[in-house]
């Protein structure tokens, strides 16, 4: 693995992807709410964007990963 070789260890690593699916699928079923929301940040795209994410997490094209690494 590339982190490896960097120098670095994993102290902790999760793949998130199937919760992250869900959250999208979840997100998507929903209107945007008026005020601040993730299409604020990422613009007018936003759910072609999220479409497409959920597209490629489904497709096992992408994933979602949380990890901790420590360097020595």
């Amino acid at each position: 693995m590339s982190l490896e070789k960097a120098g670095f260890t994993p102290v902790f690593w999760r793949d998130n992807t199937e919760i992250a699916f869900d959250w999208f699928k979840t997100t998507m079923a929903v209107p945007p709410q008026n005020g601040m929301n993730l299409g604020v940040v990422m613009g007018p795209d936003m759910r072609e964007m999220a479409s497409n994410l959920a597209l490629y997490l489904r497709e096992d094209r992408l994933g979602v990963l949380s990890a901790v690494l420590k360097r020595d």
